[in-house]
């Protein structure tokens, strides 16, 4: 892993603190972030969901929202939302990962592209480096030994063909 971003469509890339998930995610970058959508300021990173939302349409942000909420409880998604405000806006936890090990992948989707499948990086001869990203189970490991994670995706190219996934 060399990066981490807030979500899948976002245009925020931040280069993974020593291979710490939790450490990069309370960055100054990453602090500031939670505290604007806290706030009600809509950070240019996040530009598609506002588009969406000023358009009538449910945004990635909010589905994801109501997702935690529905696996945690309302009481629980609020107690966690004021427990991260309370302390700057750092986390302590990740409660929901999507992890994307490698674009790896033998079909070409209509809903995909080359940016996580590599059948369609080689027909538009295009290169893509997370076809050749090496396994680091100690970035998974930080976050499943917390026994917080509600969800965990895997993401990108064919998951089930990853030699990365099988391990």
């Amino acid at each position: 892993v060399k990066t981490i971003s807030p979500c899948c469509i976002s245009s925020k890339t931040t280069e993974l603190t020593d291979q710490k998930i939790i450490k990069s995610y309370n960055s100054e970058e990453y602090t500031k972030l939670r505290e604007n959508l806290f706030n009600g300021i809509k950070d240019p990173s996040c530009e598609s969901c506002w588009k969406k939302e000023n358009n009538g349409g449910q945004s990635l942000r909010k589905t994801i929202n109501q997702n935690l909420e529905e696996m945690l409880g309302e009481k629980k998604f609020q107690t966690l939302i004021d427990d991260i405000a309370n302390r700057d806006f750092r986390i302590k936890d990740v409660y929901s990962l999507d992890f994307f090990p490698s674009s790896y992948c033998n079909f070409r989707c209509r809903m995909c592209g080359p940016h996580a499948s590599s059948k369609w990086a080689k027909t538009l001869n295009l290169t893509t480096e997370s076809a050749d990203f090496e396994f680091n189970e100690s970035i998974l490991k930080e976050i499943i030994l917390t026994k917080k994670l509600v969800k965990l995706n895997f993401t990108g190219g064919e998951t089930i063909l990853q030699k990365q996934v099988y391990r």
